[in-house]
């Protein structure tokens, strides 16, 4: 894609300008029946077994989770296009819900991301405040995603060419400083060591260790941030109540964040069940029971 917004079926690539005057159109390109069904292709039935799972019965709730289905489908072919808008576009199509900027103007705040809605363009939205972020991500799993986390603002620590030891260690050193660090703790390792049991929706899942423990050895904890694709094709980013980490020891602590994390995902993904990725959709339907119903 070459940092433009293109995808297959969408155009030619488009930066700047032509990107906002693109994103416009976007809404009234979703609604379009035979476009919805070749950007959502399989995506639609799994999206529909995903909501009967957590009991979404109502066809106006069904009808607006398939919408940002296909809009979040969209974004993320373009998004590597959105670090071209100008600064007022930024903000129109990547607004920040009330009480982010206090938060990130704290001091000392670990932002745990999650792959979800427009999740990893959180940084680049969040840049706006003038805050120095140090954001940790892997490229591989996220194509395009460099191009769009493309800032001054922005330290980009890519686990594809920095060791995960040496961008943990930077991460602590940040924290302690009253710095601010953005990271995803929702991927789980290939190595079972490596990651946390808890509970999404009322079934097992595996998150990373990874966020917990940089928390820990920060002094800080994590503080959960999401972005939500919306209808019209804008990413609102919200900021949550830091995790709770109670425990005698420190593996009492970690295992009490994982859980804490599982909660918060569960809360999102029961509001905005559209956002939820076909990745993750697809783990949960197949994943064990833990406690029951999902809603």
């Amino acid at each position: 894609m070459s940092g433009g917004a293109s995808g297959r079926g969408l155009g030619a690539p488009v930066v700047g300008a032509s990107f906002d005057a693109f994103l416009r159109a976007l809404p009234r390109l979703a609604s379009a029946g035979p476009l919805r069904r070749r950007v959502l292709g399989e995506e639609h039935d799994l999206l529909d077994r995903f909501l009967a799972a957590i009991g979404v019965e109502d066809p106006r709730e069904i009808d607006s989770a398939r919408r940002q289905r296909t809009m979040a489908s969209l974004i993320h072919r373009v998004r590597g296009a959105y670090a071209s808008l100008s600064p007022a576009a930024q903000r129109r199509w990547l607004p920040l819900e009330d009480g982010v900027e206090p938060v990130l103007r704290s001091g000392g705040v670990l932002l745990l991301a999650t792959h979800f809605g427009g999740g990893l363009l959180a940084p680049l939205a969040l840049s706006r405040l003038g805050v120095p972020i140090l954001t940790i991500i892997r490229s591989s799993k996220s194509p395009r995603l460099r191009a769009s986390l493309e800032h001054p603002l922005l330290d980009l620590q890519d686990l594809e060419q920095v060791p995960g030891y040496a961008a943990a260690a930077k991460a602590v050193a940040t924290l302690r400083g009253g710095g601010v660090v953005f990271l995803a703790g929702d991927l789980a390792s290939e190595r079972a060591t490596d990651n946390l049991e808890t509970t999404v929706l009322g079934r097992a899942s595996s998150v990373s260790r990874g966020f917990a423990e940089i928390a820990l050895a920060g002094g800080v904890r994590p503080t959960p941030v999401f972005s939500r694709v919306e209808d019209d094709g804008r990413i609102v980013t919200w900021i949550e109540a830091p995790l709770e980490a109670p425990g005698e020891n420190r593996r009492a602590r970690v295992d009490g964040l994982a859980r804490a994390y599982g909660e918060r995902l569960s809360e999102a993904f029961r509001r905005f069940p559209g956002n939820v990725s076909p990745v993750k959709m697809r783990r949960w339907l197949t994943s064990g029971s833990a406690t029951g119903g999902g809603r």
